[in-house]
């Protein structure tokens, strides 16, 4: 598929800073100098994003690698280089990039939100699953997901409509680690003092419900469009809150690799290296992306070290990217769901 001679090595990704006004400071530092950085409060960093709704304004182009200066749409477009890039994966409506992925840094409360489902939506919005691994987080921080037990459908639109719908869903205390998985459709929120690692599928679609009291004109509610796109209490089970242990040590020259979530859409896991490790990712037939979330990491192909927040792809059929450190790494690593490969494939893989 590869044309002779053609290079095929990791394409580093410059990241979009969004301001919200939930948002805080972390995410500033992720900036390179030249960077366009808004002055209000970050609320999110977009790794990777390649949206058909947005006419090109917000797709992350590549900042080193065979096609910088280059979007992933650019790629997916040329049919010289589409099949290398995807592989298995197919192309999200609007011949877009099938993942996106982004860092929350949630100083106060996000909205209690739903994103369109897929059979479900009453517009041709883009369906929206995603999950979040929480990177840090404030004491008693906490994310509200689903309703809680007994909960009603005639409650649910009484209290969507009185601004307390909060009142009906599941709170859930988190900490550093937890990996949180939201269907489409799902009613939830991302409460203060998270900061969190985001994989999506590519789409900005967002269905405010309530906003904590906020009086932003800029931030309307969707209160009719959330109750046509939301999954009520009757089909509204969310699997278990995972654990993925981002403090314990690997020993030295080790790589373990270990699950954050899994479902139709994409897979998601990290891998821990241990000081002094080397792991070489190999393709495997559909693309991954590839996050440091912890530490810094060297890949074979790019110039400089890959650090927090730093983001790469690999090609589906592309070169293996060798990676390596000195001092430990952790990477968030994800890639459309590929039905032959399965889901968890590489569930509690330690390579030495």
């Amino acid at each position: 598929m590869s044309f002779a001679g053609a290079t095929r090595g990791p394409l580093r990704i410059a990241p979009l800073f969004k301001a919200r006004s939930w948002g805080g400071s972390e995410l500033r530092a992720l900036a390179h100098p030249d960077a366009v950085v808004p002055a209000a409060p970050i609320g999110e960093a977009w790794l990777l994003c390649d949206l058909a709704q947005s006419d090109g304004a917000d797709r992350t182009l590549i900042a080193e690698g065979s096609h910088s200066g280059k979007s992933l749409h650019d790629l997916i477009a040329d049919p010289s280089t589409r099949g290398d890039l995807l592989g298995r994966a197919p192309p999200s409506p609007g011949n877009t990039f099938p993942l996106m992925l982004k860092l929350l840094d949630a100083r106060e409360n996000l909205s209690v939100q739903v994103h369109p489902r897929r059979w479900a939506t009453r517009d041709a919005a883009d369906p929206k699953d995603e999950a979040w691994l929480i990177l840090d987080s404030s004491p008693g921080a906490r994310i509200y997901r689903g309703f809680k037990p007994g909960t009603t459908s005639a409650q649910v639109v009484e209290r969507a409509r009185s601004g307390a719908l909060v009142e009906l869903l599941e709170a859930h205390e988190v900490t550093v680690g937890d990996a949180v998985f939201l269907e489409s459709g799902t009613c939830h929120a991302l409460g203060a003092g998270l900061l969190v690692a985001e994989i999506q599928t590519p789409s900005d679609t967002t269905y405010r419900v309530w906003d904590w009291g906020r009086r932003d004109t800029t931030r309307p509610l969707h209160l009719d469009d959330a109750l046509a796109a939301m999954r009520l209490p009757a089909d509204s089970h969310c699997e278990p809150i995972r654990r993925v242990e981002l403090h314990d040590a690997v020993p030295a020259g080790l790589v373990r690799v270990d699950p954050v979530s899994s479902c139709p859409a994409f897979d998601g896991e990290v891998w821990t290296l241990g000081a002094d490790a080397e792991a070489t990712m190999t393709c495997r037939g559909v693309p991954r992306v590839v996050t440091v979330v912890a530490g810094a990491a060297s890949a074979s192909g790019l110039s400089s070290v890959v650090r927090f927040g730093g983001t790469f792809v690999q090609w589906a059929d592309g070169d293996a990217v060798r990676i390596t450190t000195e001092r430990g790494a952790r990477l968030l690593v994800a890639q459309p769901g590929d039905s032959v490969a399965g889901a968890d494939s590489s569930v509690g893989r330690r390579i030495s």
